[in-house]
């Protein structure tokens, strides 16, 4: 009965997560030196990685404690479901928000340099 809500809210936590894992590697890759991008993305990869094999930690421990004691595992997953899918959609805003006002600045920046 639910699909009708999680697909989209998963759909948008995809598009958030695409966001939460090209935008960093876009910003240090133009900020860092090129003789050192490979570092950069390593250090990203490696931060990356380490997120999300946190997150699915938690989520495991998360849906086993609440379905503790109970046969309703189905009610646990979705809680994780949902708690995933709002972090990740007000993540992506975050995301958004920051990268809007970093152009906005940059584009003031442009318009008048400093002397």
């Amino acid at each position: 009965d639910a699909w009708g809500v999680y697909v989209p809210l998963l759909g948008l936590t995809g598009f958030a997560l695409g966001l939460g894992w090209t935008l960093p590697s876009i910003g240090s890759q133009t900020v860092v030196d090129p003789a050192r991008a490979g570092e950069a993305a390593g250090v990203n990869l490696t931060v990356m990685v380490t997120i999300a094999g946190v997150a699915v930690a938690m989520a495991g421990t998360l849906i086993e404690l609440g379905g503790a004691g109970t046969a309703d595992i189905a009610a646990a997953t979705k809680g994780v479901i949902r708690l995933v899918s709002v972090l990740s959609l007000v993540g992506g805003a975050v995301l958004l928000a920051v990268a809007l006002i970093g152009r906005t600045r940059r584009a003031t920046e442009v318009a008048s340099p400093a002397s």
